[in-house]
């Protein structure tokens, strides 16, 4: 059986060019690698189509199901920070194997959500998931193909906003099936315009479930995929719970955006100055009632919010409500086809052959006609087209401007490529396009918009014409950034110059001064004669440093006495102070080990004591943690992906008996320069009021910004912020002001954007959340 795969329609002719239902090529797409093949057989019945969509934790494709006879949806687990396919086509495997415990979970998280979904199936608001399961290394959810248009595109199409009788009607609809998975247990957690989907027969479902938990569950906050203005605070916390009052804020906030066009402002925002402004206020017409409602449901904190469905439900005047579904009152009419090409769609097979014959013969004597038209309004091409990026991911750089030349003579716009950007790849051909700063498949222009989305690194005049730039970094077999290769091991740069480490002329043993060292750590690279050391190599201000790569370029490693343990000891709580020295080994030969002596564990590679606390849990010396489970052999001479590392507290700050200024100067010395004071009494501000006061209490954050959110998470412990660690770490401190109250603890802050410099001292500045 031969498919289309843009529409999984069954073709009766197999010579056919285009499909006769979607009227798309038939002939085999390029897809990016983060796709299956079109043609793929899953579970030995489901075939999968050509990629409908993709996020940060997922793919989905159209697809057929060979046993029931139907389209389906296909939706992959993929977490494309995490993961790449194999060169099979198929197996999905983690990039990084000490992210293999996180990818595991993750799946877990979305088969679970499978499971919970599927337990829905009566309930005709949710999409109905008839299958699930595990293949290719990762997770596939079988759900039913749905054919209509979400809410985002209803509004789109219909001047960005509706009126309140629509939304509330939409609203309640929601909200009537939310009241009844919420009945079984199961939250939404993604309530938004694009998962709230309107079929053709007008009935209203809701999709995408759990997307925030699953980003949740891979125990990373800057992976959290949420959707500023519709997520609560709870889901931007891992100590908040989550409930029904989860999903009233995303409704309210759903409502919000189908009234005024306008999203809330993300909480994030609202947290240091809640500046929404309430429907009314922008000239919507709706009853008090609902306002009060809406507003209630998008307080910060959850327990100030309506608490559940029925409680909105009977706010909005809909207790009693029951969905009608019905497609005429809520998607938006389709617009007739107009002048000769609608004409010729409802003519004979004969007449169509006889106006095709004709149009051909005047095609000649119009081409000076349509080039005139072309040159005066080239917005004619662009409003009837929609733009699709195409894939240039492996083509030549001259293929990339190219095509960007097309675009711009076609429709008269003005981008520009830029090509500086390079990265070392011995896997690709030399000048091809590694990766784009605009991903393949987005939509340059959509004609069904009034407005176009903004897209990276574009700008759009009112004309519709597309100005900025599109930049490609392209693959180099000839220069190697020191950026590209900081923090790898001898062996892990090795195999990315192509060095087969069994070759000792180019993948070379140093012996002096490898007492300090790990097994392959780096001691230094020679190229053209010129040894470039680990050290020269791993500073920041050396990072757009380059070696010019050839074929004779070597590898030098230290090959100390190592650790080894049959059963690695826990060494977490325990002072490394106290610990006895440990037993090293040699080779004696290549394959067998023998003990040589002991060694301390402090002060060896083994020993990363860059960590630094408050007083109060933890002691200077203390393992706070190790990276390699207890138990597990380990072998320092074949470390694997994660070489053990034992971090340990370095520094105590004790804030006892010092002043602001003197505990401010302490923290500064060390390198940290973030902080807030606040009095004892709730004073605040600027002045020097504080420098001389007693420390009462300090408090250590951390805020750790993923694009559009900020979090702000207490740390018992905490590392200086450099060029490899995004986190952002800010002292708390409360100075005991002169007849207050017993000093009180700093309650956790609000996220902070934008945490403030620690005062220098002598100024004058004193700063809050």
């Amino acid at each position: 059986m031969k498919f289309c795969y843009h529409c999984m329609h069954q073709l009766q002719n197999e010579r056919a060019h285009t499909c006769p239902q979607c009227g798309k090529s038939l002939a085999p797409e390029q897809q990016p690698d983060r796709f299956l093949k079109a043609g793929t057989v899953l579970g030995r019945k489901f075939v999968v189509g050509y990629p409908l969509g993709a996020g940060g934790f997922g793919n989905t494709y159209i697809g057929w199901d060979k046993l029931l006879f139907r389209k389906i949806a296909i939706k992959e687990f993929y977490p494309k920070q995490y993961c790449a396919r194999g060169q099979d086509g198929l197996q999905v495997g983690v990039t990084d194997e000490r992210l293999q415990t996180r990818f595991q979970r993750g799946l877990q998280q979305f088969l679970a959500e499978a499971r919970s979904v599927a337990a829905l199936h009566e309930v005709q608001g949710v999409v109905e998931i008839s299958n699930f399961f595990e293949e290719n290394g990762t997770g596939y959810i079988v759900m039913e193909y749905l054919e209509g248009m979400d809410v985002k595109s209803i509004l789109e199409k219909s001047g960005n906003r509706k009126d309140y009788e629509w939304s509330r009607r939409v609203v309640l609809t929601v909200l009537y099936t939310l009241r009844e998975i919420h009945k079984r247990g199961v939250l939404h957690r993604d309530i938004a315009p694009d998962n709230v989907f309107v079929t053709n027969e007008g009935i209203i479902k809701l999709i995408d479930f759990g997307a925030a938990k699953h980003a949740s569950a891979l125990e990373n906050s800057a992976d959290i995929m949420l959707k500023a203005g519709y997520a609560p605070v709870e889901q931007y916390s891992r100590e908040m719970a989550q409930g029904a009052y989860t999903d009233m804020y995303a409704v309210a906030a759903l409502f919000y955006r189908m009234l005024t066009g306008q999203k809330p402002l993300p909480v994030t925002e609202r947290l240091k100055s809640d500046a929404l402004i309430i429907p009314s206020e922008m000239g919507i017409s709706l009853p008090e009632q609902a306002e009060l409602a809406i507003m209630v449901c998008l307080n910060i904190q959850p327990e100030y919010r309506l608490q559940s469905a029925e409680e909105f439900m009977e706010a909005l005047g809909g207790g009693d409500f029951v969905p009608v579904y019905e497609p005429e009152w809520i998607l938006p009419p389709v617009k007739e086809k107009k002048g000769i090409f609608a004409r010729f769609g409802g003519l004979t097979v004969g007449a169509k052959v006889a106006a095709c014959c004709a149009f051909l013969v005047m095609a000649g004597g119009a081409a000076f006609a349509v080039t005139v038209i072309s040159d005066n309004r080239k917005e004619i091409a662009v409003a009837n087209t929609a733009v699709v990026m195409e894939d240039l991911q492996g083509k030549p750089a001259e293929e990339a401007a190219s095509y960007l030349d097309k675009l711009n003579r076609r429709y008269g716009w003005d981008i520009r490529l830029e090509t500086e950007n390079t990265v070392f790849d011995l896997t690709r051909a030399n000048g091809t396009v590694q990766s784009q700063s605009i991903p393949p498949g987005t939509a340059l222009y959509d004609p069904d918009r009034e407005k176009q989305e903004a897209v990276a690194g574009l700008e759009w005049d009112e004309t519709g014409k597309a100005t900025g730039t599109l930049s490609c970094t392209l693959s180099s077999s000839e220069k190697l950034r020191y950026s590209e290769i900081r923090g790898l091991n001898a062996y892990a740069l090795a195999q990315k110059l192509g060095i087969d480490t069994a070759d000792t002329s180019l993948f070379v043993k140093e012996d002096k001064g490898a007492d300090e060292h790990d097994y392959f750590d780096l001691a230094f690279v020679e190229a053209a004669g010129k040894k470039i050391s680990a050290q020269v190599l791993g500073k920041k201000e050396n990072m757009d440093g380059e070696i010019a790569y050839s074929g004779d370029i070597k590898v030098h490693y230290y090959a100390p006495p190592f650790f080894y343990w049959k059963k690695l000891p826990d060494f977490a709580g325990k002072n490394i102070n106290d610990l006895n020295s440990q037993p090293v080994y040699v080779y004696s030969d290549e394959k067998t080990r023998k003990k040589t002596g002991k060694k301390p564990l402090k002060g060896s590679a083994l020993m990363d004591d860059s960590y630094y606390t408050v007083s109060g849990e933890y002691s200077a010396g203390q393992i706070i943690e190790q990276t390699v489970e207890a138990g597990t052999e380990y072998d320092g001479s074949k470390p694997g992906d994660e070489p053990l590392r034992l971090q340990v507290i370095g520094k105590v700050f004790d804030y006892q008996g010092k002043s602001g200024q003197e505990f401010i100067d302490e923290i500064k010395a060390e390198g940290f320069g973030m902080a807030v004071i606040k009095g004892s009494g709730g004073k605040e501000g600027e002045g020097d009021w504080w420098k001389k006061l007693p420390v009462a209490d300090v408090r250590v954050y951390e805020t750790r910004t993923d694009g559009n959110y900020e979090t702000a998470d207490e740390m018992a412990y905490f590392k200086k912020e450099d060029d490899q660690n995004e986190q952002s770490v800010c002292f708390y401190i409360t100075v005991k002001e002169p007849g207050s109250p017993e000093p009180i603890a700093v309650p956790s802050p609000t996220p902070t954007p934008n945490p403030v410099p620690a005062p220098s001292p002598g100024s004058t500045d004193g700063h809050d959340t």
